[in-house]
């Protein structure tokens, strides 16, 4: 059966820029592979006016495509969060 999402924070809007970069990310213990099934790894979110760790979960694969995983940019002044997507696999 497929897999419920867990809650995360609101992503930053594209054209939000922080002045605080992130922590360093935490290295999460990956659970045995499940079939059908594709890990997303933890990141740091902004949540008001400070990061916030969101952990790593399982999600439901998406048969063609592949998981770019969500990431801080630094560009210009500050940093931007890049939300993570799925892109199709060729």
């Amino acid at each position: 059966p497929p897999l419920p999402e867990p809650p995360v924070a609101a992503p930053l809007p594209p054209e939000h820029e922080i002045e605080t970069a992130p922590p360093e990310t935490i290295v999460e213990i990956v659970p045995t592979s499940r079939p059908g099934f594709v890990w997303i790894q933890g990141y740091w979110g902004w949540e008001g006016h400070r990061h916030m760790w969101v952990p790593g979960h399982w999600t439901n694969a998406r048969p063609g495509y592949i998981w770019v995983g969500n990431n801080w940019g630094h560009r210009g002044h500050g940093w931007h969060f890049e939300a993570g997507r799925w892109e199709m696999h060729h």
